[in-house]
């Protein structure tokens, strides 16, 4: 425990602040004017003298990974089960699973300050390489997988996308928790259970996300950005050389410059746009955007770019073909795109 601390608190910068959350580093406790870790000068020499690059570098470098399979979550949230008013719980601890699986049931939403009450979505989308299929418990290495008996069963995530038993997600609208046409609901005692979707629309049964909020290791990577322009730049640089090294030179949102994002409501990351120009609020049907030559282009058909519907509302948008006119160029500012009448839209 001791040397892996050492190892975060020398080359993770402020993102080292994440180690607080797992139990075995949480309860340790110094004495006198030295960390309980020990004296890091040695490594932050070797740090210094190899002009190593910071650790957001990193992140940013090996987006596939981190970003692209949920592993930084926009947000984290509890999912509770309206005829129950119960939560999903992980039975397990923070950190890795050590038999590969786990369980989830139900306990009072009351715990909010529980970290195993929170969950966030995971692994890549097959079709797109982007966030997100499954649902995956905060700070461990599990994803839903099915139910058997009266609890949810966990296996290590498929950040890859690749396991179709780990492609679980709650449909806003709906309310459904779902994988396929297959549904979870819980029963009178408490167990929970799943039906074909059909019957569970007859029956009322309805989950809904609560207590969303934005994790910590997401709001340290998001000033890292603001921060630090010029180490993301240069991860974005190497990005694209490596994209350009695979065959046919890989898809648009693996070459352009600044990759491809979704389209969110301002202020709003509950509400994307889809490939229509529509505010979904299933990021399942959110559609991929790049920005290029001042228009904001759909990644899935070729040459169609968003426009402003000329009602000076940013609740409304269309997809058009791309003519570069006025309605359809934008100006990036930080982490949102605005037109000429100020209507904005965030990105991520």
């Amino acid at each position: 425990g001791k040397n892996r601390a050492r190892a975060v608190y020398a080359w993770y910068g402020d993102f080292a602040e994440k180690l607080l959350h797992y139990p075995s580093f949480s309860y340790r406790v110094s004495w006198g004017s030295e960390p309980w870790y020990g004296n890091l000068s040695n490594i932050l020499a070797v740090k210094e003298r190899l002009n190593c690059r910071p650790f957001e570098w990193f992140l940013r470098r090996f987006k596939g990974l981190y970003e692209d399979a949920g592993m930084i979550p926009q947000q984290i949230f509890m999912l509770r089960e309206e005829q129950s008013k119960k939560c999903l719980r992980y039975d397990g601890w923070a950190g890795t699973a050590g038999s590969g699986s786990g369980t989830a049931s139900l306990s009072s939403c009351d715990k909010d300050e529980d970290h195993r009450m929170y969950w966030h979505l995971g692994n890549k989308q097959r079709r797109t390489g982007r966030c997100c299929t499954g649902l995956r418990a905060w700070n461990t290495d599990q994803c839903l997988q099915g139910i058997d008996g009266k609890s949810f069963q966990t296996a290590v995530c498929d950040v890859s996308g690749g396991n179709p038993m780990q492609e679980w997600s709650l449909h806003a609208k709906s309310g459904a928790l779902r994988s396929g046409d297959r549904c979870a609901r819980a029963d009178e005692g408490g167990r929970l259970k799943v039906e074909p979707c059909s019957q569970l629309r007859a029956a009322g049964s309805r989950w809904t996300k609560v207590s969303a909020w934005v994790p910590l290791e997401t709001q340290l990577y998001n000033q890292a950005r603001r921060d630090r322009p010029d180490v993301f730049a240069s991860a974005e640089q190497q990005l694209k050389a490596v994209a350009k090294t695979k065959l046919g030179g890989g898809s648009i949102c693996d070459t352009i410059d600044g990759g491809c994002f979704r389209l969110y409501r301002h202020g709003n990351w509950d509400m994307c746009l889809d490939e229509s120009g529509v505010f979904a609020g299933d990021i399942d049907t959110c559609s991929l955007f790049y920005f290029y030559e001042k228009t904001l282009r759909i990644a899935q058909v070729e040459r169609y770019c968003l426009d402003r519907s000329n009602d000076n509302s940013a609740e409304t948008w269309t997809i058009f073909l791309c003519h570069g006119g006025e309605n359809q160029q934008f100006q990036r500012h930080a982490d949102v795109f605005c037109n000429s009448a100020a209507e904005c839209l965030s990105f991520n």
